[in-house]
């Protein structure tokens, strides 16, 4: 996945390298509010929120978006709140005036998104623009498997919240099977993440910075099969607008993935939590989690 990785910097060969500046809209930003949720409910909610994280090398921009609203299935109601998952990266370009077009790839079919705005002059300022955006999402449990279709357009001021930085701890529980016993257990988890920094692109081999990468450690109490791990540099993880999403490898081999929205521009939870272990003794097959919530440790 291209999603997380932006191009590669330049450098003098006469002295210390040129650290190029970053760009003032590199970074998290709240493109129509609130923060969107990946909470279903049977009510939709009152208009629909975006949230935007952009990568930017030179003039080129990379995008990882999310967003939540409602929608409904193409027969009936009820209208509930569905959540809106880009997986695949937005793409775009800065002109010389400042006016940018980011827009998502047309190989994937019911989504799309086109944003188009101006960077703003200095970091932390707001930027004006206008947004069209149109999802398919999967489909909720009361639609009887129908998908939930919605599109939306209009105009925005967007508001930066800070990278993701801190350690982020809560408790669950978990069902295992070992030796064909089922069994419930409590676990503790507590996650260190920091937003932005260096990745190496894994078909070129080239490092580069980026604003939206995701790297850190993990450490759960709870699983038989393993107790830390940390973020695989050759599995994606970053920040996707206020979607939290880190893979980890464990020290027993399997691989843990985390996600879950922030749910304020204060950063202080990630809620809700949807844990997935895959791999070694406790993934196979798959196990899954969900946590209510992770908070910030101050």
């Amino acid at each position: 996945m291209g999603l997380f990785l932006s191009g590669c910097g330049g450098g003098s060969g006469t002295g210390a390298p040129v650290v190029p500046a970053v760009s003032p809209l590199a970074g998290n930003w709240l493109i129509v509010g609130p923060m969107p949720t990946n909470v279903s409910t049977p009510q939709g909610v009152s208009g629909f929120s975006l949230a935007m994280s952009f990568d930017v090398t030179g003039n080129n921009i990379v995008a990882g978006s999310f967003g939540s609203g409602p929608c409904a299935p193409p027969s009936t109601p009820p209208i509930v709140n569905g959540s809106f998952d880009f997986v695949t990266a937005s793409n775009g370009t800065i002109a010389p005036d400042g006016s940018f077009t980011v827009q998502s790839p047309d190989n994937v079919p019911g989504d799309s998104l086109l944003i188009q705005g101006k960077v703003p002059q200095v970091h932390g300022d707001q930027f004006s623009g206008n947004y069209t955006a149109s999802f398919t999402s999967p489909a909720p449990s009361h639609f009887a498997g129908e998908p939930c279709t919605v599109s939306y357009s209009g105009m925005f001021t967007a508001t930066s919240f800070p990278l993701v930085s801190g350690v982020y701890a809560g408790t669950g529980s978990t069902q295992t099977i070992t030796n064909g016993v089922s069994t419930v257990t409590p676990i503790e988890v507590q996650a260190t993440l920091q937003q932005g920094g260096t990745v190496t692109n894994q078909v070129t081999g080239i490092s580069a910075p980026s604003s939206i990468a995701l790297t850190g450690s993990i450490h759960v109490q709870g699983f038989p099969c393993f107790t830390t791990g940390v973020t695989n540099p050759a599995r994606s993880s970053g920040v996707k607008g206020n979607m939290v999403v880190a893979t980890f490898t464990m020290d027993d081999g399997s691989t843990l993935s985390l996600s879950g929205p922030l749910t304020d521009s204060t950063e202080a939870h990630i809620s809700p939590v949807s844990l997935v272990v895959d791999g070694g003794k406790c993934g196979t097959p798959p196990s899954f989690v969900s946590l209510r919530q992770l908070d910030r440790q101050s």
